[in-house]
């Protein structure tokens, strides 16, 4: 006795012709570009906020530094100390009436 193999019912969604199967292969390239783009995108959000926090910490020691160099410059500009700079360093005196001249 002679059996005949019956045919197996053909699955659809296995199937693949010359046409579907490029178009899988772009369907799945996009998604991988797709992935890729998103990737790329969220990396440079995240490098972007480290170098955005890394120059507000430099803005604000560069504000606190020209703070304290105000400070000193008006400390160090006062009239007072420079006058007794001038007497103690370099032996000035406060000119007498006579050594005083008058510009017109």
């Amino acid at each position: 006795m002679l059996q005949t193999l019956t045919p197996v019912a053909r699955m659809h969604w296995l199937s693949f012709r010359r046409g579907s199967l490029s178009g899988l292969f772009v369907l799945i390239a996009a998604f991988f570009l797709l992935g890729l783009f998103s990737v790329w995108t969220r990396l440079t959000v995240i490098n972007l906020e480290y170098e955005l926090a890394r120059l507000d910490s430099r803005q604000r020691e560069q504000t606190q530094l020209a703070a304290h160099l105000e400070l000193e410059e008006s400390t160090l500009s006062q009239p007072r100390r420079i006058e007794e700079l001038a007497r103690r360093q370099l032996g000035l005196q406060r000119p007498e009436p006579h050594q005083m001249v008058l510009v017109e």
